[in-house]
């Protein structure tokens, strides 16, 4: 449970966010001010993880008080109120997780509150020592030592995918073997299994960490909790399903630059291939996503760098052609917009032997037509 205080120096506004504050079972309201003097006072001994914090106030604005708030203590977070979206810019500033508009609804505040318990967790979480990057490459890197894994066989390195791969979930021992040497008999191939996973949990031993894997009911268990994997917080962030906001713009850019590419980059594992098409649809709908966010609000170069990023992955995705197609027209680059359409035309005939669809073509003609009249 979060505990929480309210400064703003409206009674009303401070008791219907009160009121909402103690529907949330994950909220625990230690204080609530309509002066801010005196909530900052107040803070040495109430010792909030977060603040919820009116911006608009007269005598000290919210922002100012945030300043002085990290000051104190720069663990305590900050969720700032406000009538105007334009104090976004202002509230990241000074480290806001997010910001409200008023009025405030119940699903609102239970999307920060998740943000909230996220970020609490990550502070009480120890640093990672060892990452684990496999989007567009596969290395174990070990922080303290600023060395990588060097992995004495293949073997050893797909059996350290999959334990990735399983993420912390118990696999029959038999399974492994079958995936590993499937041309070996059960006695042979339990024997290099055994082998292999020696030589993983010596490899972490020269590098002065001691892996946790577990041996129970005929099934090995790796212990991921002590490694940081990109694939992990792009999960993580997919699985929130966050509705794109002002706001949360910047969370959303994070998680799209995570992805660097196919997983375990050119290995064969067979056995990623679900994941790796599971990870880039949803690499593809959260570039989408946010090009089409960023035309919405006319922020053409940034929507335009989106649809490229994607491209260059796929570059016979239609969809992404179409919408840069409009970012085109909507920005008014006739130019831009004929030699896109051009590049389309060649890749499918290129690639795939085919010709743009129909809806694609006349897209393309009607936004021509449209900038020829202007």
């Amino acid at each position: 449970m979060l505990k929480v205080m309210i400064i703003d120096d409206e009674p009303a506004n401070l008791n219907y966010l009160k009121l909402l504050i103690m529907k949330n079972a994950e909220l625990n309201c230690i204080g609530a001010f309509t002066k801010p003097q005196e909530a900052l006072e107040s803070i040495k001994h109430l010792n909030p993880d977060a603040v919820f914090l009116d911006i608009e106030m007269p005598i000290l604005l919210g922002t100012d008080l945030a300043q002085k708030i990290k000051a104190y203590n720069p663990n305590i977070q900050i969720v700032f109120i406000t009538a105007f979206s334009q104090y976004a810019v202002e509230a990241f500033k000074v480290h806001a997780i997010h910001y409200l508009l008023k009025p405030i609804s119940m699903e609102e505040l239970d999307e920060v509150v998740f943000r909230l318990l996220e970020k609490k967790q990550v502070h009480n979480r120890k640093h990672f020592q060892w990452e684990i990057m496999i989007m567009g490459t596969f290395k174990v890197y070990n922080h303290k030592t600023k060395t990588s894994i060097c992995w004495p066989t293949k073997k050893s390195e797909e059996l350290f995918a999959y334990f990735v791969y399983q993420r912390n979930q118990a696999v029959e021992k038999s399974k492994l073997w079958d995936l590993l040497w499937p041309e070996l008999d059960e006695k042979k191939a339990q024997h290099n299994l055994h082998n292999t996973i020696y030589r993983i949990k010596e490899i972490f031993k020269r590098e002065g960490f001691e892996p946790h894997i577990q041996y129970k009911n005929n099934s090995y268990q790796f212990s991921i909790n002590d490694f940081k994997c990109d694939a992990y917080e792009f999960e993580d962030f997919i699985n929130r399903k966050l509705i794109m906001r002002d706001e949360n713009l910047l969370e959303f850019n994070k998680a799209f630059e995570l992805y660097k590419g196919i997983l375990f980059d050119s290995r064969d594992y067979q056995w990623a291939y679900g994941w790796q098409l599971s990870l880039w649809n949803e690499y593809r709908s959260l570039g989408l996503s946010l090009a089409m966010g960023y035309l919405e609000r006319g922020y053409y170069e940034a929507a335009e760098a989106k649809i490229l990023r994607l491209l260059s992955l796929q570059p016979w995705d239609e969809d992404a052609y179409d919408l840069l197609i409009s970012v085109y027209f909507r920005a008014g680059e006739r130019i831009k917009l004929i030699n896109t359409y051009k590049n389309l035309v060649e890749v499918l005939k290129e690639e795939l032997n085919l010709e743009p669809r129909p809806s694609t073509k006349h897209l393309f003609e009607g936004f021509i037509k449209q900038l020829s009249s202007i």
